[in-house]
């Protein structure tokens, strides 16, 4: 009874070999399935992409540009349709920070009628948030239209942790400190704590098609968007002005940035059939 019992696996086994080797020969682009390249996904802003020293007051940093995230990708046909792949990137951008966003900004102790210790002013230089990212990819080719992977047109989904640097280094903002009986005194302060660190994860979905040119390059393009876990945060209640410094609103205001980056992009990139 053994002896049956292997032999009938070691037959299930060796149809299900036969059966994926059978696949393998109808799957990729004129027989080969992976592929080496890299792009360029934009997405449009409202922000300076580099950062300014503190001679720029930093709203005057807001201005339309485009944001421009770099990738590399190494991606494998595993079926007929279906293609999955390894994604290394990064981004390099920056913000005007401000605060219109919340009114009457005070924080530190109460004093001299109920008044807080100190307000702020107005901003100077924006920080510099650089991101490198890391993901996995899995595109489906949509068949129905001829397509068999890697080429025609596709939907896709990509997993993305970014490990991000937040660097407020060039960042001064001016504090009115009540020194009571209504009087103020004004200064230049910084970021006691100027390099901030986080990691956030990245769910994409796209929509989009694959051209060959020739026997070995790829074309593609397309349009999707991400959802970054800072997106799904409760933001600080901004019709409370109490916070615990500025540096925790700008933290805020730039992890933001980071998110609303990867909510809507388009993107090309140019890859190589290895074999």
């Amino acid at each position: 009874m053994k002896i049956l019992k292997y032999i009938l696996l070691g037959s299930l086994l060796s149809f299900n070999l036969l059966s994926l080797a059978q696949v393998e020969k109808v799957s990729g682009y004129l027989g080969n399935r992976l592929s080496i390249g890299g792009g360029i996904n934009v997405s449009p802003s409202s922000h300076s992409q580099s950062s300014m020293d503190a001679s720029t007051i930093s709203e005057d940093a807001r201005l339309f540009s485009l944001n421009k995230m770099w990738h590399a990708n190494l991606d494998y046909v595993i079926k007929k349709n279906i293609q999955m792949g390894l994604v290394v990137g990064s981004f390099n951008t920056s913000i005007g920070l401000s605060d219109e966003d919340y009114s009457n900004l005070e924080w530190g102790e109460h004093s001299n009628y109920d008044s807080y210790q100190f307000e702020l002013g107005e901003t100077y230089g924006t920080p510099e948030i650089s991101t490198k990212y890391l993901g996995l990819s899995i595109k489906k080719f949509k068949s129905k239209n001829g397509a068999m992977a890697p080429v025609g047109r596709f939907i896709s989904a990509e997993l993305n942790a970014h490990f991000v640097t937040y660097d407020f280094s060039n960042v001064r903002y001016l504090v009115k400190e009540n020194v009571g009986f209504g009087n103020y005194e004004e200064y230049l302060s910084e970021h006691t704590s100027p390099i901030n660190k986080a990691t956030y994860l990245e769910l994409s979905v796209y929509y989009g098609r694959v051209i060959p040119i020739g026997d070995r390059l790829l074309l593609e393009w397309s349009v999707g968007g991400g959802f970054m876990s800072p997106f799904f945060l409760e933001w600080y209640n901004k019709s409370n002005t109490r916070i615990a410094s500025p540096a925790q609103m700008y933290l805020e205001q730039s992890s933001r940035r980071l998110a609303y980056a990867h909510l809507l992009k388009s993107g090309v990139s140019l890859s190589f059939l290895v074999l």
